[in-house]
């Protein structure tokens, strides 16, 4: 006998090859070999009497936490932002921090994700940690 057991919940807890073991009587459904074997792609369906596939449930994408500047710039560009990361330079009253900033912004090869830069200037634009997040996972797919 092939046959799956399944949780309250209706997602399967096994996949089995014998004789329906007593301790699965009451929640166990009949299936072929095939459905047996790749059990953890389906989930019991809603009358308990059948399996049907799970759905596929999708990662999140992982935060690079750094990405080429090129690529960040591109995102910037991309999103009509570009200009108003220079104009949020000209907000810093130190001469010397605004320039150090431009000049890393200009000349670096990398960013980080936790920069200072980036985690005083993108705020500053209405975007949320997790826009900017997006933003990284954008740039790290150019």
């Amino acid at each position: 006998m092939e046959y799956v057991t399944y949780n309250e919940a209706g997602a399967l807890t096994g996949g089995f090859s014998q004789e329906l073991h007593a301790s699965h009587e009451a929640a166990h459904i009949e299936v072929t070999a095939e459905q047996r074997h790749n059990w953890t792609a389906y989930q019991a369906n809603a009358a308990r009497d059948g399996v049907e596939l799970a759905p596929v449930v999708t990662p999140p994408p992982v935060v690079p936490q750094q990405v080429a500047m090129w690529q960040a710039r591109e995102i910037l560009i991309d999103d009509g932002l570009l200009d108003d990361v220079y104009a949020y330079f000209e907000t810093i009253t130190d001469p010397v921090a605004k320039r150090k900033a431009i000049s890393k912004f200009d000349t670096s090869n990398t960013v980080q994700r936790n920069d200072p830069l980036v985690l005083y200037v993108i705020p500053l634009m209405g975007k949320s940690e997790a826009e900017i997040d997006q933003m990284f996972v954008r740039a790290a797919e150019l």
